[in-house]
């Protein structure tokens, strides 16, 4: 299973992200959800246009001619079921999240939870429904990734407590082995450590040199992953002589190991609802 990074567009996103999760019990239904909501993606509010979910009409320019911020999200139930759409105005036609002509298709729902939590640092009650949807980027995968089958996860979520409620939306990105580097320190607790930009391209069989992460930047704290002999020496008395018994074993300075895991980030998006227009008089 992989562990899966998402960026945070604000303190809502935040405080649900942290949600412990649970089964829920309630009888609330979908229907609470149906609607309208406003808001952005995390990768479309970034100053580099190259991270963006959708392609950019403008190839030249140093900002995103059609960044998704902005947009509008309709949640509209069938059959039980929540369906997703995305739009410029509550009044316009559905857009392809990627871009015009990339021909992206989000498939039929493959899952539906119902669950429960509480904010970490509030302790506010959430009532949320996270659906599951496979998503074909048809003629644009830049920023998705090609070694898995893409998702989107939609996710309706209820402030119980406060009586608020929004929509968070989660695009696979991308997927990769990350590796980490651990040593032990002085105190036998294994930290990280990062390997000396200097000697990449050694050998296998040189000794490198390691730095704890928050030293990286002091070269005099720079440790080389090399075996040093330690030893201890016991007196013995022996027909009126004395001598010593010479024990030494090698001993791996830090001992560096390497650990690797799948990471996936995603494309995430936050929408509040957006409020109803009120009757002409």
């Amino acid at each position: 299973m992989p562990r899966i990074v998402s960026q945070c567009v604000s303190v809502l996103l935040t405080v649900f992200i942290v949600v412990p999760i649970a089964a829920d019990t309630s009888r609330e239904t979908l229907a609470a959800f149906a609607g309208d909501y406003q808001g952005a993606f995390d990768t479309a509010v970034t100053p580099d246009p190259l991270d963006d979910m959708n392609t950019n009409p403008c190839r030249d320019c140093e900002l995103h001619g059609d960044a998704l911020k902005d947009i509008y999200l309709r949640v509209h139930i069938e059959d039980g079921r929540p369906v997703p759409s995305f739009h410029r105005s509550p009044e316009g036609p559905p857009i392809d999240l990627l871009g015009k002509y990339c021909h992206s298709e989000l498939g039929a729902m493959s899952e539906l939870r119902r669950e429960t939590g509480e904010g970490r640092e509030s302790g506010d009650r959430y009532r949320i429904y996270r659906a599951t949807y496979p998503f074909d980027p048809g003629r644009c995968s830049r920023n998705i990734p090609r070694n898995k089958t893409p998702e989107l996860t939609l996710s309706l979520v209820r402030n119980v407590d406060r009586g608020l409620r929004f929509a968070r939306v989660e695009i696979d990105r991308d997927l990769r082995r990350v590796v980490s580097l651990t040593a032990k320190n002085r105190e036998g607790e294994r930290v990280p450590v990062q390997s000396n930009p200097n000697d990449y391209g050694k050998d296998r069989g040189e000794p490198r040199s390691y730095a704890y992460r928050d030293e990286m930047d002091n070269d005099d704290k720079l440790r080389r992953n090399t075996t040093e002999t330690r030893y201890f020496a016991i007196p013995v008395a022996l027909n009126g002589y004395v001598g010593a018994n010479l024990t030494w074993w090698p001993h791996k300075i830090l001992d560096v190991e390497a650990q690797s895991e799948e990471v996936l980030t995603r494309h995430t998006g936050l929408f509040l609802p957006v409020p109803e227009a009120s009757p002409t008089p």
